[in-house]
């Protein structure tokens, strides 16, 4: 792991990050999926975690050897079904409202980058009250490839209309840190817990195992 300098501006992913929304995927998609014959593990869902929900299911579709014209159908029923479970049982995770404060007092620029949709990634933001404090919001739903590649990260960087190098970004999966290495950003990397070693730790600038420890570590570079 390489230090870290203090940042202009931190880009976060959404999905296991500013929101416990994993466990959510995982109860929509094994739900849907079923309907069509499919059976989802945990261990499934973890597999894809990070990639767009039209390439999972294409992935899981050509795996099972599924007739593709019921995609869009498929990733209809997932998204509604998820976006209903997030306003049920979404909830900030722990740490992240000082994170916020401290962003704020200190000025620093706020992006969101994320491998959901739109409608997901906006019905996350007003379930958790953050309409205002995201400056830009980039969703790769539009982008030509989704994470890992850079685009996602590029385009919030160029948003934000600075170097991303003086940019962080905070993922929770390996291919976030992949796709936010690759934009050149300084990356931090806040593994599901309860933790286990991963090769996302070998590609990560720091390792923190919550937005705690986000915070303290900004207050040790400031100092």
């Amino acid at each position: 792991m390489n230090n870290l300098t203090f940042p202009k501006a931190i880009v976060f992913d959404m999905d296991g990050v500013i929101i416990d929304s994993e466990p959510l995927w995982k109860k929509a998609m094994i739900a849907e999926f079923s309907k069509y014959g499919i059976r989802l593990s945990e261990s499934d869902c973890r597999s894809t975690t990070g990639k767009r929900i039209e390439e999972v299911a294409a992935f899981w579709f050509q795996r099972f050897e599924k007739d593709p014209a019921n995609l869009p159908e498929l990733i209809n029923s997932i998204e509604i079904h998820l976006i209903a479970l997030i306003n049920q049982y979404g909830q900030m995770l722990e740490g992240l409202q000082d994170l916020i404060n401290y962003m704020k007092q200190h000025e620093i620029k706020r992006a969101l980058a994320t491998s959901s949709s739109e409608r997901i990634m906006h019905a996350v933001i007003r379930k958790l009250g953050l309409e205002s404090f995201f400056e830009v919001l980039c969703s790769a739903e539009h982008c030509t490839w989704a994470k890992p590649h850079p685009q996602v990260y590029l385009n919030a960087v160029q948003h934000l209309q600075e170097d991303s190098h003086d940019c962080w970004a905070i993922e929770d999966s390996f291919n976030g840190l992949v796709s936010a290495r690759s934009a050149w950003l300084q990356t931090v990397y806040i593994p599901e817990q309860p933790y286990r070693a991963s090769s996302a730790d070998f590609i990560a600038h720091q390792v923190c195992p919550g937005f705690k420890a986000v915070t303290a570590l900004l207050r040790s570079l400031k100092a």
